[in-house]
């Protein structure tokens, strides 16, 4: 697996732009709150949030529409994608009171940003829904390459779930498609990586492994 090709491609687009659309109605929320409280500061810092989002929106449609689906590699921070992917969310995070951590130090992999972020937008939109507190995301170097670990303090999965947790069209959380943990997946794999479940946890943790950057 080498590109976005692989990736049944009509429902990942359909599922980025719906994480998209989340985002984007999260920060129009909070720029029309901070607008009614008088913060006229915070909320020109909200909408230029929405108008970056925007046009990256727009930049991935016309790509689409171009017929380029095959991924952009480049030398990329893992740790400030997964930084950027917690600011997305945060508006979300904050409506259910769930705090997010980050815990990472500068870590690169040779892959595509932006889809490497929605593998974040996915896990932390999942750790958002079933989460009772809070979202840790840990980044480390080992012998394998670069791993980043999710978790979150919910419930955890059941047995029965997790067989079929990277199934398409399978979920368990109210208003999920079922395409966001397989489409990770995927991902993933189209990195020469994976995404896994960890069940060793308490919660719910997944385990995605990347190649280390080699110079």
């Amino acid at each position: 697996m080498g590109d976005f090709e692989d990736v049944p491609s009509i429902a990942g687009f359909v599922h980025e732009r719906k994480n998209a659309l989340a985002v984007l109605l999260g920060f129009a929320q909070l720029a029309r709150l901070q607008l009614e409280r008088g913060d006229t500061e915070a909320a020109l810092k909200h909408l230029a949030t929405l108008e970056e989002e925007i046009r990256r929106a727009s930049h991935k449609l016309q790509r689409y529409l171009g017929g380029t689906s095959a991924f952009a590699r480049t030398s990329c921070d893992l740790a400030a994608i997964a930084a950027h992917s917690i600011a997305l969310v945060w508006p979300r995070a904050q409506e259910r009171g769930i705090e997010i951590e980050l815990r990472a130090t500068p870590l690169f992999v040779n892959g595509d940003p932006a889809a490497l972020e929605q593998v974040f937008l996915n896990l932390l939109l999942n750790g958002i829904a079933f989460a009772r507190t809070g979202l840790l995301i840990q980044l480390s170097a080992s012998p394998l390459g670069i791993e980043a670990r999710i978790s979150d303090d919910g419930p955890g999965v059941t047995p029965q779930i997790a067989a079929q947790l990277f199934t398409p069209l399978v979920t368990s959380r109210e208003g999920g498609s079922g395409l966001g943990l397989f489409l990770s997946r995927q991902i993933a794999r189209a990195h020469g990586g994976e995404l896994s479940l960890d069940h060793a946890t308490p919660g719910t943790m997944f385990l995605l492994r990347l190649p280390a950057l080699t110079k």
